[in-house]
């Protein structure tokens, strides 16, 4: 037996919504149309946020990996930053001790 016409327009959505009030302990037999699960969801007052949550999810968890890969390339710029002061750093150091030794060893020469 064919399934009952449903509101085809957002299959994926249709099916979501059926799992979820399937998950309240609402059965849907092939003939029930989404018009009456519908119903049904609003006599058993279901908020509709649980059963069409899909892609509210996705986009939070877009937004965390978002906010998680720029947190990570900060902290690579944080390291590559350290990382260069600090050579700078120890050049500017042996830089300073290598003249200073010549400046030294000028010195005992005399």
């Amino acid at each position: 037996m064919p399934p009952a016409k449903s509101l085809n327009k957002h299959p994926a959505r249709n099916t979501r919504i059926e799992r979820r009030v399937e998950n309240f302990g609402v059965r849907r037999s092939r003939r029930t149309s989404l018009c009456t699960l519908m119903k049904v969801v609003r006599l058993l007052r279901i908020p509709m946020r649980t059963l069409t949550r899909g892609r509210r999810r996705r986009q939070t968890r877009n937004e965390e990996e978002k906010e998680k890969r720029e947190r990570k390339e900060q902290r690579v710029r944080k390291k590559r930053h350290m990382e260069a002061t600090t050579t700078e750093a120890v050049k500017k150091h042996v830089a300073i001790q290598k003249s200073s030794e010549e400046s030294n060893s000028d010195d005992t020469s005399d």
